[in-house]
């Protein structure tokens, strides 16, 4: 019986080593920072504690970072994925004595944001209102109410009791998109995984020299 048991935990030693060689040879080829620049930049920096990074550069960004996490998936195939935005968005409260809430939603650029949802609930009734072309969306009075836009949603609570017009701002942090990828690396290049599971060969982030990467990640 003893004989049969160091023999199941011997193999699964056996087992486990391998699988972890397996793990670090894929990992010698996936670490790093990756790049791609055709308009803007878009570099992908892959951390050894199963974290990624990443960061948007060019004439509509402007250093704008992105974390989340990965794990794999297949030889050297990883699914990436960063938490969906939220906290509470940036509010300016103003009063002009109207007779109901006029909330306006724009970027931190001071763009309006058309087809934002704001919703909440006033005097036990709900409500829900989609911004118009010029971000524009009138409500009830309520003591809070909630905005939706893309991947986000946040709740802010009124704080001035005499205020009527509410500018919401909403930051890149809130509007970046949530990254939902599979990554496959293979020879210094990451593809990015199509929709339908393919992946575009003519299209790739090329991985940059440590030297580089220190650079853009110090």
């Amino acid at each position: 019986m003893k004989l049969k048991l160091i023999k199941f935990v011997a193999l699964w030693l056996v087992l486990l080593a391998a699988n972890t060689f397996q793990v670090l040879a894929q990992s010698q080829n996936i670490f790093g920072v990756f790049k791609q620049c055709p308009f803007a930049c878009r570099f992908i920096k892959i951390n050894r504690d199963f974290t990624f990074e990443q960061l948007l550069d060019g004439d509509l960004f402007n250093n704008e970072g992105t974390k989340g996490t990965w794990k794999f998936v297949g030889d050297n195939k990883i699914k990436a994925q960063s938490p969906r935005p939220s906290g509470e968005p940036q509010v300016k409260e103003t009063s002009e004595n109207r007779n109901n809430f006029l909330v306006i939603v724009a970027d931190s650029a001071g763009a309006v944001v058309p087809s934002a949802e704001v919703s909440g609930e006033s005097n036990g009734k709900s409500f829900k209102c989609v911004t118009t072309e010029d971000g524009n969306c009138e409500i009830p009075k309520a003591e809070k109410f909630d905005v939706a836009f893309a991947s986000y949603r946040g709740t802010h609570k009124v704080k001035d009791a005499s205020a009527d017009v509410f500018l919401v701002q909403l930051t890149y942090d809130k509007l970046e998109p949530i990254i939902d990828e599979v990554w496959l690396i293979e020879k210094n290049r990451l593809f990015v995984a199509n929709s339908d599971g393919t992946f575009d060969k003519e299209i790739w982030l090329e991985k940059v020299s440590r030297k580089k990467a220190k650079k853009l990640f110090p």
